[in-house]
């Protein structure tokens, strides 16, 4: 009898190691995609996703309005989103990162500080398997789910071709000045070679460029006081970014400078303004809260899948005094947060 019991005490402890191997050959890191082979059982469904979106520097109202468009669709889903500003430092971004990745985050979604250092980031959270977003700027390498990208290329020799043929409609001659992004951003150097194709196409010259590092207006008052007074022969300048562009605008009503042509990149509610008013000619506006909204659902479909479109373009608005009023609807849907 003892022996009876004792095989069937064996026979209990064998079963239950097999239910434990089962198991545990079954689990998934918290966050990964669902391994390839297993097309009926994703990894982790999108019930209450915890979201990180480390951005470059809540200061930029570009990154305002992507971060709106993220919390619009966890809003829409019931996920929780943590926003890190990184303060537009690189190394900030990557403990920003590791902090994400220590909570359990779900899904990373992350607007690079700049291309080089982001690959930094994108390895950390491959080691964790959290599948992470890009949204706009871009990468120099690492390994994502996907990039939502603006057709920068595209966008800036849209602006460039309507500046051009602006200055030759109204007889205008003289070099283009021109105000950056950092050109460690992949974003920023194709917005300087999509405009400076389509101008000096066009048989004009570009004149003195420079780089803002911190992205304030007080930054860029300053470059296009200097562009100005260092260049006699400048009749316009080209501005990256929203910021830049106030910036711009400033130094040249503090300047009575009446006649210079203002081209620029970003849209936001005081750049319509300015269109309005005459002050800056046109804008390539991309569509930063649309932007958002594709990167959560990018996010949560690689998820749920196990994949997702490994590129999403979200194109660009060419804004004019022309076409300004019948675009708004659409300006206040996708390129910024009413109200922000």
């Amino acid at each position: 009898m003892k022996r009876i019991q004792k095989m069937l005490s064996l026979a209990l402890a064998l079963a239950m190691m097999m239910s434990l191997v089962s198991c545990g050959n079954n689990a998934t890191p918290a966050g990964s995609a669902a391994p390839s082979g297993d097309a009926d059982a994703p990894a982790k469904t999108a019930d209450a996703l915890e979201v990180a979106y480390l951005l470059p520097s809540a200061a930029v109202p570009f990154w305002v309005y992507l971060q709106n468009g993220i919390q619009e669709k966890c809003d829409e889903y019931g996920y929780n989103l943590t926003v890190y500003d990184s303060n537009n430092e690189a190394s900030t971004q990557l403990k920003n990162a590791q902090n994400a990745i220590t909570t359990g985050k779900d899904l990373i979604i992350i607007s690079p500080c700049d291309s080089s250092s982001c690959p930094a980031v994108l390895d950390a959270a491959e080691e964790a398997g959290i599948p992470v977003i890009v949204a706009d700027v871009g990468t120099d390498s690492g390994t994502y789910a996907s990039y939502i990208s603006t057709p920068n290329y595209e966008g800036s020799y849209e602006v460039g071709q309507y500046l051009a043929n602006y200055m030759k409609e109204n007889s205008v001659d003289g070099t283009i000045g021109e105000i950056t992004i950092p050109l460690a951003r992949k974003n920023g150097q194709l917005r300087q070679e999509g405009f400076t194709k389509a101008v000096t196409e066009a048989g004009f010259q570009m004149g003195t460029s420079l780089s803002v590092s911190n992205s304030t207006y007080d930054e860029a008052e300053g470059f296009c006081q200097n562009i100005i007074s260092g260049d006699p022969n400048c009749v316009a300048i080209w501005s990256h970014q929203e910021t830049s562009t106030v910036g711009i605008i400033t130094a040249l009503e503090g300047m009575n400078e009446k006649d210079i042509l203002v081209a620029c990149f970003d849209g936001s509610p005081i750049i319509v303004d300015y269109i309005r008013e005459g002050k800056v000619l046109c804008c390539g506006a991309q569509q930063p809260v649309e932007m958002g909204r594709q990167a959560l659902e990018a996010g949560k479909t690689y998820i749920e899948t196990g994949s997702c479109e490994p590129e999403i373009g979200v194109p660009t608005l060419l804004i004019t005094a022309e076409n300004v009023e019948e675009l708004m609807p659409e300006i206040e849907a996708n390129v910024y947060t009413p109200g922000v």
